[in-house]
C-alpha cells in the first residue's frame, strides 16, 4: 500500500517579508515539518502542488527546498514538485527542478505520477494547452496501473462565485480524457480549501493550503482569508485512492483511540462511549 503527504500552497516570501502582511508562512511549514518527523511517518513521497512560492523569490524557492527535502530526505522518500499560478515559471524550473521539465511522468512505489503544468502566465486560472492534452492522450494510452494525475487547478467548479472563474478552465478537455483511463485520483491545490469532485468518472481531490485558507461560509458573506492551514495524506488502497485533510495546527487529545485497539481502555470508558468490547478484551477483564 502506497500513500503521500500533499501539501499545496506553501507560499513562501523573501526573507523578512510575510504573506498578506501578517502570515509568517515559512514558520508555518517549518512547524508542520517538525510535527510530521516526530509522527515518524513512511510515505511513499511529498506531493507539493504548487504555489511554492508567492511571488516567485530565489530566496523563497531555496527555503521551501531545503526544508521539505530536509524532511523528505529523513523519511527516505522523493519530493514531488509541481508549479502553480504563483510561481515564476524560470524560477521555479531553475530552483526547484534544477531546470527539469515540469510535464513528466515518475513511478513510486509501484504508482504512476503525471505531473502537469495548467498554469496561464500572467493569469490565476488554469488551462491545458492542446499539446499537453495530446501528451496526456499518449501517456495513459498505455497499460492502466495505479495513477495519481498532479497539477494545481481543479477540474471542478468553486462554490465561491468570485473564484469559479480561477479554476482549470478547459476540464471538458481533460474529462474527455479521463473517461476509462484508469487514473485513480487526479490531486490537485489552488483553492486554498480541501475539497473533492468527480472529473470524467475519476476522483478529483482539492488539497488546502498549508499557509491560510478560503473561508467558503465566511461571516455576514464577505469573502476572506482566513489563518487556518491543513494539508492531506492520500492512500492508495488495492487500487482506490482515498484523501483526507488534517489540520496543520496541533491538536489535543480528547480519546486515546490507541488504547481501544490495544484493549487497554477503561471498560466503564468504553462502555459510555458505546463501543462494545472484543472477546479478546473481555477474557483479559
Amino acid at each position: 500500500m502506497a500513500y503521500f503527504l500533499q501539501l499545496s500552497d506553501v507560499h513562501l516570501v523573501a526573507p523578512g517579508k510575510k504573506l498578506y502582511g501578517t502570515v509568517d508562512s515559512t514558520s508555518l511549514l517549518r512547524d508542520l515539518l517538525d510535527r510530521l518527523a516526530d509522527a515518524e511517518l513512511a510515505p511513499s513521497a511529498v506531493l507539493v502542488t504548487g504555489d511554492v512560492g508567492d511571488h516567485g523569490d530565489a530566496q523563497a524557492y531555496r527555503t521551501a527546498r531545503t526544508l521539505i527535502e530536509s524532511y523528505a530526505g529523513r523519511t527516505g522518500c522523493p519530493v514531488i514538485w509541481v508549479n502553480g499560478n504563483h510561481d515564476e515559471i524560470e524560477s521555479f524550473r531553475s530552483h526547484i527542478l534544477d531546470g527539469g521539465v515540469i510535464d513528466r511522468v515518475e513511478h513510486v512505489d509501484g504508482v504512476r505520477l503525471i505531473v502537469l503544468d495548467s498554469t496561464v502566465p500572467g493569469a490565476s486560472h488554469g488551462l491545458l494547452t492542446p499539446d499537453q492534452l495530446d501528451w496526456l492522450r499518449t501517456v495513459l494510452a498505455g497499460p492502466v496501473e495505479p495513477t495519481l494525475l498532479l497539477m494545481h487547478h481543479p477540474p471542478l467548479r468553486c462554490p465561491l462565485p468570485g473564484l469559479d472563474r480561477d479554476m482549470l478552465r478547459n476540464r471538458a478537455d481533460l474529462a474527455e480524457l479521463l473517461e476509462g483511463s484508469g487514473v485513480s485520483m487526479v490531486v490537485t491545490g489552488h483553492t486554498h480549501y480541501a475539497g473533492a469532485g468527480v472529473c470524467g468518472g475519476v476522483p478529483v481531490w482539492v488539497g488546502g493550503s498549508t499557509a491560510a485558507y478560503t473561508d467558503v461560509v465566511p461571516p455576514r458573506q464577505r469573502a476572506r482569508t482566513a489563518d487556518y492551514g491543513s494539508f492531506s495524506r492520500i492512500d492508495l488502497i488495492d487500487g482506490e485512492a482515498v484523501a483526507v485533510s488534517i489540520p496543520c495546527q496541533q491538536m489535543d487529545t480528547v480519546l486515546d483511540f490507541q488504547a481501544i485497539i490495544d484493549g487497554t481502555i477503561d471498560k466503564d470508558l468504553l462502555a459510555e462511549i458505546g463501543i462494545p468490547a472484543r472477546a479478546d478484551e473481555k477474557d483479559r477483564r
